[in-house]
């Protein structure tokens, strides 16, 4: 299990964040999620609490979330592409931070099991 020491380490931009916040999360996070994890524990249990630090004491703007899409200048029209906007509808909540995005992808790999297509059981 990590510590808001680590974590500070591991993510340096929450250096300044208060440890008692990160404590809270760490905690949440042993809350909620128990499953066997393994190795990949204290990896998942990092990318939940930056996640929910940025959202909930780094962004402090009013602004929305959404990023630039296109714009135009004297004239000039040009967009951009939002790739990966399929994959932050998917992982809803955790949709908003990069950290959430990452977390989202691995935990919902933990559960599914191996796929086998056209496998004969005795």
């Amino acid at each position: 299990m990590l510590t808001p020491a680590d974590i500070k380490t591991l993510y340096p931009e929450l250096a300044d964040v208060d440890d008692s916040v990160i404590q809270s999360q760490l905690d949440t996070f042993a809350l909620l999620y128990k499953g066997e994890y393994g190795d990949a524990y204290d990896h998942l249990q990092g990318l939940y609490v930056a996640h929910q630090v940025t959202v909930f004491t780094l962004n402090t703007g009013t602004g929305s979330p959404e990023s630039v899409k296109s714009r135009t200048v004297d004239g000039l029209s040009w967009s951009y592409s939002d790739g990966d906007s399929q994959a932050k509808q998917e992982a809803g909540a955790f949709g908003s931070t990069k950290y959430g995005l990452e977390f989202y992808r691995l935990i919902s790999l933990f559960g599914k099991g191996p796929t086998m297509s056209g496998a004969m059981m005795p």
